[in-house]
């Protein structure tokens, strides 16, 4: 046996029923999950605690590059290089950039995806409006003038459509490769670029009017998922992980088809797509450590022909590349083609940030550049206000980490 531990969201979706499936076939071993009732955030917090109070869970997952890195610094894991010898194992080979190796020298976790942002846009509602699809190079003054083009009340369609996530509050930054932190450790929230992110994003909803604004997607409870599940959003920015809503048509069903295009930036200069790596790890306390090795390797390799996302894999040759891209071809209805996915996600000259902030505070400094964003977007405090108070919450959250790293 080995034991899981997940979001619920997951629990009754087919790829992921078949995925585990799939591995107990090929390996004889049983996967046995354990559900956590909640979204993918509160998922995070209540598996910690889990941990910290000595659950001996064999597999912990993680969502963004920054989790990793707080349950690493907390001691949660355990290392993976036994088991990387035992199997001879090439990590580097199979994953290369992708693969976290800590200042240790040691290999903690392995990844299990990338998750690359992009727009999805309904080319129905881009048809009617006589609006020509959009093409990348493109910039984030273009995605707002395309917005208003799409935008019609009458009809209740709304241009764009970007959810609560903390990589919108200063994803502006993250493309421009402004570090988040200050050459003496502090926070580098003070940099114009960040104002820049929180500023676009409010004008979106309350000053352009092109989609809903934070009070609207409170009020009407606007989830992740509805731009898949509606037909009245021209366009969605969103990671890739999106796709496995797009291709599932039993659970989203649509009269539409859908596209998908580069991110835009916010100059030519600044020519990056975010991306993030999921990725997979051994719980320290793990009742099953070896068990847990073949299936997060497993997973490694595999999870992205039942999720119809992309691999964070380096040694996948040209045919076995294409074969992702037909596939997600396929089962989308043929809404796209590979050449779109393509020139969407890899092929298209652009580079590559890290989505969410990491360094010494990652997961918490994003929670702090959140609560202020939402206070600024719900017009309790100004955007001054709102800077001021990140760079100053955070500074004391990096000297209170500072200091007890000087104790141990």
């Amino acid at each position: 046996v080995v034991t899981v531990m997940t979001s619920s969201i997951f629990i009754n979706k087919e790829w992921f029923l078949s995925m585990n499936r799939s591995f107990e076939e090929e390996t004889g071993l049983r996967v046995q999950i354990e559900v956590i009732p909640s979204s993918l955030s509160e998922a995070f917090n209540k598996i910690n605690i889990e941990i910290l109070t000595g659950s001996d869970i064999d597999v912990i997952q993680q969502f963004e590059t920054n989790q990793e890195q707080l349950r690493y610094e907390a001691g949660f894991f355990m290392s993976l290089d036994h088991f990387l010898d035992m199997y001879d194992y090439d990590a580097e080979k199979k994953f290369g950039e992708f693969l976290a190796v800590k200042d240790d020298g040691e290999i903690y976790s392995l990844p299990i995806k990338q998750e690359i942002w992009v727009v999805f846009y309904n080319k129905k509602i881009f048809d009617e409006a006589d609006v020509p699809y959009p093409e990348a190079p493109w910039t984030w003054d273009d995605y707002l003038e395309t917005a208003k083009k799409l935008t019609n009340p009458e009809k209740s369609i709304w241009g764009s459509y970007m959810i609560r996530d903390n990589i919108l509050w200063d994803f502006i930054a993250r493309q421009k490769g402004v570090p988040a932190y200050t050459k003496e450790g502090f926070s580098n929230f003070e940099d114009p670029a960040f104002a820049e992110s929180f500023q676009y994003y409010y004008n979106l909803g309350y000053v352009d009017k092109v989609q809903p604004d934070l009070n609207v997607l409170s009020v009407k409870n606007l989830n992740w998922d509805y731009f898949a599940s509606t037909d009245n959003i021209g366009m969605h920015f969103m990671g890739n992980w999106y796709l496995r809503l797009l291709t599932d048509l039993n659970d989203y069903p649509r009269d539409w088809d859908f596209g998908v295009v580069a991110s835009p930036v916010p100059d030519y200069e600044s020519n990056n797509s975010l991306v993030e790596i999921v990725s997979c790890s051994i719980n320290k306390n793990a009742q099953h450590p070896e068990n847990a090795f073949l299936y997060i390797s497993w997973l490694a390799e595999n999870q992205y022909k039942y999720e119809n996302v992309f691999p964070a894999r380096v040694d996948l040759s040209s045919e076995e590349e294409e074969e992702i891209f037909q596939s997600i071809v396929e089962k989308s209805g043929n809404s796209i083609t590979t050449e779109e996915l393509n020139r969407a996600f890899f092929n298209n000259g652009m580079g590559f940030k890290t989505a969410k902030i990491e360094g010494i505070l990652g997961h918490e400094y994003s929670s702090i550049i959140e609560r202020e964003a939402i206070a600024f977007l719900s017009d309790t405090q100004t955007l001054e206000e709102a800077i001021s108070s990140v760079k100053k919450n955070a500074d004391r959250a990096i000297l209170q980490k500072m200091s007890e790293q000087l104790k141990q």
